[in-house]
């Protein structure tokens, strides 16, 4: 895939994001990926300290929140779900769950301002055999302006940003943010 058709894509998830908010804000769909994945020195840590009071302010205030809860069809063997979390009309926070005989996959996205700022990502692998769970597997994703700044893999390691496995991981947070955003805010607003 070239670098333009990254951008284009890449923007056109941003809009997705951004403008299913109640308010207009300012578009960072122009922002190229080399430029969007950028570190910048002292700000991300700022940035991710932001992120992790949001998601802990999330946290604490879960049970007060609008819940939504979607049956998803087609999207994994045993069934899928994704769970909404709403203030007023605002997506905070959008749980989505993935059943299968293998495991159990776990999709946190976590939201400020209508923008995806923390994807929390965790699979259960169980033996298909006996019902021991064989491990976990995590992954985090922290993004500030449509640009990841922070990668935790599955082994633990904090991930380069800028390099092109961690685009494409964004890419797919992204994505996937989007399609169950829309699909959770449409059953809200029901």
């Amino acid at each position: 895939m070239t670098s333009g058709l990254k951008e284009v894509r890449l923007g056109f998830l941003l809009v997705l994001l951004v403008g299913s908010c109640k308010e207009p804000r300012p578009s960072t769909a122009s922002l190229p990926v080399s430029t969007a994945s950028t570190i910048i020195p002292g700000r991300s840590d700022v940035e991710i300290a932001d992120i992790r009071k949001t998601y802990r302010s999330v946290g604490e205030r879960l049970e007060k929140l609008d819940r939504v809860v979607v049956e998803l069809d087609g999207y994994a063997a045993e069934g899928a779900r994704a769970t909404g979390y709403f203030s007023a009309l605002t997506l905070e926070k959008l749980r989505v769950e993935y059943f299968a005989e293998s495991g159990y996959r776990v999709h946190d996205f976590y939201f400020a301002d209508s923008s995806l700022v923390f994807m929390y990502s965790t699979r259960q692998l169980a033996s298909q055999m006996t019902p021991e769970l064989l491990g976990v597997v995590e992954n985090r994703f922290y993004v500030s302006n449509g640009r990841l700044i922070r990668w935790v893999d599955d082994r633990g390691r904090m991930r380069t940003t800028t390099q092109p496995d961690a685009q494409a991981e964004l890419l797919k947070v992204l994505e996937d943010a989007a399609e169950f955003k829309g699909i959770v805010t449409r059953r809200y607003k029901d």
